[in-house]
């Protein structure tokens, strides 16, 4: 191992942050010093062990088109190669390259692959997403519906809302005011606490797939007789939930010489024009310390961080301070069974829906999403023949369902899931909770004016931003880690441009 000479703080020790530091120690002779609030790895990607169930907070897919991404994953939990004994989702040849046999029952440490199937969950029926035009759709909105959605969806191709400035816009654009309204309205303004309108088009074009007229015609005939819906987009899972991964890159970082420093807490920095001088952070015993190093590398929320940078003008600061993010919150819930019967011809095990997560499009309720644990890994119930779900819902810092205590959020939980008819109150064996703070950078308040916040930060040369909430991007894993590999290689190359961290393009980055 090379000697180290130079030092980075990283600001969090979540995916970007550990990415960051594993590969500095590959690459350059900069010894990373990781600064964790919590007492754990992992942040948004860890692995809730309650009473032996593992609860996946928000569900985190290890998915990606590029073997680059694959391969840097695969490095640190190889792939199972034999289905699991309890597997659920229908399993298919992820064509991957494979590492060392396994054994499913003995081995913990590798990743399984999974499949995902979502649907949406209206009407108290089940609808496929993304949404199709079939049979089962005609059936279960009714053919008046279904002609008026046809009709509002040929008119939205015909004629454009042109320029797309709000989700609304780009929903309508994509799918026809019909659909939009249908399936997608109640549920983004769900997550987001705001009206569709209010909400920038790019986030629909980060998130959302469209659909096509010809694929859907043909789609439509294949389906006449039988309706079966396809799990899609297979993807990487580590066997004991999304935090084995980092628990394992962990693992290597302080193998290879860097530290993790954990119940510290960045409180402070002090800065020039163009360098981060020093960074001072709180332990857990609430002694405070000033440290220095070369470089600084933060996954804050950007609004944190701005709070802490000197010399902003008020103008930028007005902007941060604009910027604006929803929280998360999931109801663990463990059953005997569900009440809601399984409607897919997809075989399942003990009755439990072959859903990854199912969209709650009703309108009475709060609940935004279901995750069904069983259909990520078997292994994440202590008991595969339980059901093992969450209810998850978003909230603003002021929102009651944020600020309500722990048990009176479960017994909202478990009372929304037997009104929607998924549930029934006594099959409910043990129920938890957890939260996750700025789960979502919003794309609405001051996002429009983003680019004044990075113009100031750009030209910090030591100062480096990451990840979700370090960029204040609606970003998938796979480009959460992508940011942490782009930012070493710059220090690695000591390039003086950051743009290939903020505008990561796959296609050219990757492959």
């Amino acid at each position: 191992m090379s000697e180290k000479t130079k030092t980075a703080l990283i600001i969090g020790a979540g995916p970007a942050g550990l990415t960051t530091a594993f590969e500095l120690l590959q690459k350059t002779d900069v010894k990373p010093i990781l600064l964790e609030k919590s007492d754990t790895v992992g942040g948004m990607c860890i692995s809730k062990n309650y009473k032996g169930n593992l609860v996946d907070i928000g569900g985190h897919r290890y998915f990606t088109k590029f073997n680059r991404i694959k391969e840097w994953w695969l490095q640190f939990l190889p792939l199972q190669t034999q289905p699991s004994k309890d597997d659920i989702i229908l399993e298919r040849d992820l064509k991957l390259p494979l590492s060392a046999e396994h054994d499913p029952e003995k081995e913990d440490d590798v990743m399984l692959k999974r499949y995902k199937l979502c649907r949406i969950y209206y009407l108290r029926k089940f609808f496929d997403y993304p949404v199709s035009i079939n049979f089962n759709t005609i059936f279960g909105l009714g053919l008046w519906r279904m002609t008026k959605i046809f009709l509002s969806y040929v008119k939205a191709k015909a004629f454009k809302i042109k320029p797309e400035k709000t989700a609304e816009d780009f929903l309508i654009n994509t799918f026809g005011r019909e659909l939009y309204q249908t399936f997608f309205k109640d549920y983004t303004e769900k997550l987001w606490g705001i009206e569709c309108k209010e909400i920038s088009a790019e986030w629909g074009r980060e998130r959302i797939r469209g659909i096509y007229f010809w694929e859907t015609v043909i789609s439509l005939i294949k389906n006449i007789f039988i309706h079966k819906p396809k799990p899609e987009d297979p993807f990487l899972y580590p066997k004991l939930g999304p935090g084995q991964l980092w628990d394992k890159v962990a693992e290597r970082v302080t193998a290879a010489g860097g530290e993790i420093i954990y119940n510290t807490e960045v409180i402070d920095m002090e800065n020039t024009a163009d360098k981060i001088t020093s960074v001072t952070v709180c332990h857990a015993d609430g002694t405070t310390e000033k440290l220095t190093a070369d470089y600084i590398i933060s996954s804050l929320p950007v609004q944190t961080l701005f709070h802490m940078l000197k010399g902003v003008p008020a103008d930028t600061m007005k902007v941060a301070d604009g910027l604006m993010y929803r929280n998360f919150r999931t109801a663990a819930i463990l059953l005997d069974k569900l009440k809601i019967k399984n409607t897919s011809k997809i075989k399942t095990v003990n009755g439990i829906l072959p859903d990854t997560w199912t969209y709650i499009q009703e309108s009475d309720v709060l609940m935004g999403r279901m995750q069904t644990y069983n259909n990520w890994s078997p292994y994440l119930p202590k008991d595969s023949n339980k059901v093992w779900i969450g209810f998850e819902y978003f909230g603003g810092d002021n929102d009651k369902i944020w600020t309500m205590p722990d048990k009176e959020f479960e017994e909202l939980a478990v009372k929304e899931g037997c009104k929607v008819g998924i549930i029934d109150e006594k099959d409910v064996i043990d129920v938890t909770s957890a939260k996750l703070e700025k789960a979502y950078p919003a794309y609405f308040g001051t996002y429009n004016q983003f680019h004044v916040l990075r113009e100031f930060t750009d030209k910090i040369g030591n100062l480096y931003l990451v990840g979700r909430c370090g960029m204040h991007k609606y970003i998938n894993i796979d480009h959460v880690v992508l940011s942490g590999i782009a930012a070493a290689d710059n220090i690695a190359q000591n390039m003086p441009t950051k743009d290939n961290i903020w505008n990561i393009d796959l296609t050219k980055f990757l492959d």
